[in-house]
């Protein structure tokens, strides 16, 4: 999935999607940027977001209840996407 910072940061949207498990689903989903925890920080600080066991590492921890359990995504390989240096999205992998 392809998701953007929108609304002056206050969520990332999911702006493109392909699941192979669920191609019914489509884009639009929103998730508030407060809510996100160590994840928020890791968009950020990281070139590359590697979890290995998103219900047990803590830069995923808030997205559990928000995202993660309810569609089952027990690992994630993203990597932001940037602009002057700026966070303004993220491709991910689950």
């Amino acid at each position: 999935g392809v998701w953007l910072i929108r609304d002056d940061e206050q969520c990332i949207e999911c702006v493109h999607l392909l699941d192979l498990a669920d191609p019914s689903e489509r884009p639009g989903e929103k998730l508030p940027i407060d809510d996100m925890g160590g994840y928020r920080a890791a968009l950020t600080d990281r070139s590359v977001i590697l979890v290995r066991d998103t219900f047990n590492d803590p830069t995923t921890a808030a997205l559990v209840p928000l995202y993660l359990a309810p569609k089952a995504i027990a690992a994630i390989l993203d990597a932001p996407i940037y602009r002057d240096g700026r966070p303004i999205g993220v491709v991910c992998s689950e």
